[in-house]
């Protein structure tokens, strides 16, 4: 390299300013098009991450009894056997209101937890007190209240019977509770927990399950079970150590003695048993026989009529007298009650779901095999399930059977009944009968009962780390990793935007072809001023080409810092204007090495590729002898580019 070329560069730069000055606004804008479209996808994707760190804390499994509830017990279990961090919480949807302003706000993530919550979550400082609520930043912006005011909270009744299951009770429009603003949490600090894949931020309320408990006078249970993502080793691994701890009574399943028959039964807070924990059962315990007992509307015999009366469906395995096939066992009662004896038949009337779960009401006829006396097996009132609704009721016209009841047709006698005897069954018949008549979605079964033999302790210890959670309802997801793996692998906007900006490169490339001609042109006698000193060509393209790297990267420069305000404004949009891109409104600009720098090499090896196109050119040009020809340009050529040219636009 010759010396001086350096300030040789440096005074043409200097002297030639104003076509200097468009080059470099070129190159900047080119820079900043693609500079601030890598960073828009590196902002996407790191504020997906943030977002799903700020959501799940440091949630990393997640466990989900779906609608279904356990016992929070089970939290303390796996933390003692297993040496897992983890925390069980109550999540339900509701409606929260401002009592000062009255502003409302719908679809409100309601969660019940003990203060090992925020400890699990990293925060050891916070706890909720009874009758307070922590709300996070989103809720208290939206309702505009503050610490120490008051709102309402309702949320639909908590049931381990599913709504629509049959003989549900009829709901009510929900509970209601006055609860005060004791903190307001920031996202930092697990205000925006949630556990939905949605990245909208949610409107959160944290209180204090005990406060539910007091509510309804009696111990909730917990629906989801958080595990540390610090102590995950595999999925696998955790679904075994839950299992291990699983207990029949964390899936609302209890033990309890049949003093009629001396057995032991199999109950479930649900109701009716699902079909795949009884076929499990089944399996660990083949002596184990499943019971279904159901209300009939009425008997009718003739012109008589008993109404609502619990039939038992029973096995033959335990109940060797039970009829069998359309064959029927009455009490005395209902016999009396009928004017029946055996041999005749009756006709049993009862509601059943239909696939759009409206009752109907169906009907089967049944021929008396025989009338037993109310006493030992046929008078066991533990046959009924412990219907919400019906038990513990003082009268047959308090039922809440969540099925139409004609109170009209209730007697005095049936009252009677009911007060003596309770839900005893009037009737019998063979197990699977009453499975192909009453069988339904939530079960085949409202009992399992065991032979005599049996003691609960050896039931307890055989059912106990031996039921399949999944077979109970139980989900287990790697929620972080699903978090993590949904960012990576979310639309590179990066991409995208570089697309969407396609043309305006294009037309930068263009113009700064245009400039870099212009540019060249004026320096004509600059550069024939040195062929005439007898300076080389390799020494002026070098000089061309020091001088075009060096608007090129202060080009380049100018346009990497351009490019973040790019990145700020296409971000802004995002979360606003163009929020149905990404469905969320948190995301933030961020600044990164690796695409400033890509954008940065990007550009300036775009730029020096055409300027070296130009340089040679130019000199090329400058170079040719002048030949006394005039050409004229050729309208063929002229119109075939002119053709592509318009193909390429479109």
């Amino acid at each position: 390299m010759v010396p001086g070329i350096l300030k040789i560069v440096l005074q043409s730069i200097k002297f030639y300013r104003k076509p200097v000055l468009y080059q470099v606004l070129i190159i900047a804008l080119l820079s900043a098009v693609i500079t601030g479209s890598l960073l828009t996808g590196r902002s996407v994707r790191a504020s997906l991450k943030k977002s799903a760190s700020e959501r799940l804390g440091n949630t990393g499994i997640l466990i989900s009894s779906g609608i279904r509830y356990f016992d929070a017990e089970l939290a303390q279990r796996m933390k003692d056997s297993a040496g897992i961090n983890c925390t069980g919480i109550l999540e339900i949807n509701g409606y929260c209101q401002s009592l000062s302003s009255q502003k409302g706000a719908f679809n409100t993530h309601i969660y019940a937890v003990n203060n090992d919550f925020f400890t699990f979550n990293g925060d050891d400082s916070l706890i909720i007190n009874q009758g307070e609520i922590a709300i996070n930043k989103r809720l208290a912006d939206y309702l505009a209240v503050k610490p120490g005011d008051d709102i309402i909270i309702r949320f639909k009744e908590i049931s381990d019977i599913p709504a629509d299951a049959p003989f549900a009770p009829a709901k009510d429009a929900g509970k209601s509770v006055v609860m005060r603003i004791g903190t307001i949490l920031q996202p930092a600090y697990t205000g925006n927990f949630s556990l939905s894949i949605s990245q909208i931020m949610p409107m959160n309320v944290f209180m204090n399950l005990s406060d539910l408990e007091n509510e309804h006078g009696k111990s909730l249970k917990i629906n989801r079970l958080l595990i540390d993502k610090k102590n995950v080793s595999s999925l696998s691994k955790i679904t075994d150590d839950f299992k291990r701890d699983l207990r029949p009574a964390d899936i609302g399943l209890r033990l309890r003695r049949v003093k009629k028959t001396r057995q032991t039964e199999l109950i479930s807070d649900r109701v009716f048993i699902d079909a795949a924990i009884v076929k499990e059962i089944s399996n660990l315990l083949p002596s184990s026989a499943p019971v279904i007992t159901y209300l009939g509307n009425r008997f009718m015999a003739g012109s008589r009529s008993t109404p609502y009366s619990f039939v038992s469906a029973l096995p033959l395995s335990i109940y060797p007298e039970i009829a069998t096939g359309d064959d029927i066992i009455i009490n005395k009662w209902m016999a009396d009650d009928l004017s029946v004896n055996e041999g005749d038949s009756v006709e049993m009337y009862w509601y059943s779901p239909d696939s759009l779960n409206k009752l109907i009401e169906r009907s089967n006829r049944f021929v008396i095999k025989k009338i037993v006396e109310m006493q030992g097996i046929w008078s066991d009132s533990l046959l009924m399930p412990d219907f919400p609704g019906i038990s513990g009721r003082e009268s047959c016209s308090d039922w809440d059977a969540g099925v139409p009841i004609k109170m009209n047709e209730i007697r005095t006698k049936d009252e009677a009944y009911w007060n003596k005897y309770r839900g005893t069954p009037k009737a019998f018949i063979s197990y699977e009968k009453g499975k192909e008549l009453w069988g339904n979605n939530y079960g085949p079964a409202t009992a399992l009962r065991f032979p005599e033999a049996l003691t609960e302790k050896e039931i307890e210890h055989k059912l106990s780390g031996s039921l399949d959670p999944r077979q109970s309802g139980f989900t287990f997801t790697d929620l972080y990793g699903d978090a993590i793996k949904a960012a990576n692998e979310s639309v590179d906007f990066g991409t995208l935007f570089f697309s969407l900006g396609f043309f305006l490169i294009v037309a930068s490339v263009v113009l700064l072809s245009f400039a870099v001609s212009s540019y060249f042109d004026s320096k004509r006698e600059q550069i024939n001023t040195l062929f005439a000193l007898g300076f080389k060509n390799r020494w002026i393209e070098r000089l061309l080409f020091l001088e075009s790297l060096s608007i090129g990267l202060i080009g380049c420069f100018i346009g990497a810092l351009a490019g973040y305000l790019v990145n700020i404004l296409i971000t802004r949009a995002l979360n606003s204007v163009w929020q149905g891109a990404v469905q969320t409104d948190t995301l933030d600009a961020f600044i990164s090495v690796v695409p400033v720098l890509t954008g940065f090499l990007i550009t300036i090896l775009t730029t020096m590729i055409l300027m070296m196109i130009k340089i040679r050119r130019y000199l090329n040009t400058l170079n040719r002898k002048e030949k006394e020809i005039h050409r004229r340009p050729s309208p063929r050529r002229n119109l075939l580019l002119l053709r592509y040219s318009f193909i390429l636009t479109i």
